[in-house]
C-alpha cells in the first residue's frame, strides 16, 4: 500500500506483502486501529494483519495474547503505530467463524438460542469463542448477538439477513 495523506483510519485489514505500507508523506499521522464493536463482536477493534508471503511478517510471528492480538504494537514509523495488530490466531479465527449455528441460511436470533443450548449442554468448542477472549462464556452470547445485528444492518439488498 502506498499511502499519501493524513488522518486516515485503517482497521481490520490483511496486508500480506514484502512492503506492506509505504508512507509517502514524512509528516503523515494515521490511525491504525479503532474502538467500538468489531465485525467479530470484540469491544475494541484490532488493527491490521501485517504478514508476508514467506510467513515471516510481524503478525505471522508475534506472540498472541488470549484475545488473538499481538502483545506488542507494530510501529510502521513514528506517528503511525498499530497498537492492536492482529495475530495469525485472530486471522484464522475470523476466517473460520460461523454465526449461522442452526445452518438455516440466515443469521438471526435463533442462532443465539442454539448457542445458548450448546453453552448449557457443556459444548465449549473454541469455534464458539465469538468474543475472542479465549473463554467460552456469556460474553460470547453478547458478541454473537452483536455480530448478527451488525451483519443484519450491513446485509445486502435482500434485506432478510441472509448471508451474502
Amino acid at each position: 500500500m502506498i499511502l499519501k495523506g493524513d488522518e486516515n483510519l485503517f482497521s481490520e485489514n490483511v496486508f500480506n506483502d514484502l512492503n506492506n505500507c509505504n508512507i509517502q508523506d514524512p509528516l503523515s499521522y494515521n490511525t491504525w486501529n479503532g474502538t467500538g464493536v468489531t465485525s467479530l463482536g470484540s469491544f475494541f477493534t484490532g488493527g491490521n494483519y501485517w504478514g508476508s508471503p514467506d510467513g515471516e511478517g510481524f503478525s505471522d510471528l508475534c506472540d498472541a495474547g488470549l484475545d488473538g492480538y499481538c502483545t506488542i504494537p507494530y510501529i510502521i514509523r513514528p506517528g503511525n503505530i498499530d497498537y492492536h495488530p492482529l495475530s495469525e490466531k485472530e486471522k484464522v479465527r475470523s476466517l473460520n467463524m460461523n454465526t449461522d449455528l442452526n445452518q438455516n441460511g440466515y443469521e438471526d436470533l435463533q442462532d443465539v438460542v442454539v448457542y445458548m443450548n450448546k453453552l448449557t449442554s457443556g459444548d465449549t468448542s473454541t469455534l464458539y469463542d465469538f468474543s475472542g477472549d479465549g473463554r467460552i462464556n456469556l460474553n460470547d452470547v453478547v458478541a454473537l448477538f452483536n455480530i448478527i445485528i451488525k451483519n443484519k444492518n450491513e446485509s445486502s439488498e435482500d434485506g432478510e439477513g441472509q448471508k451474502s
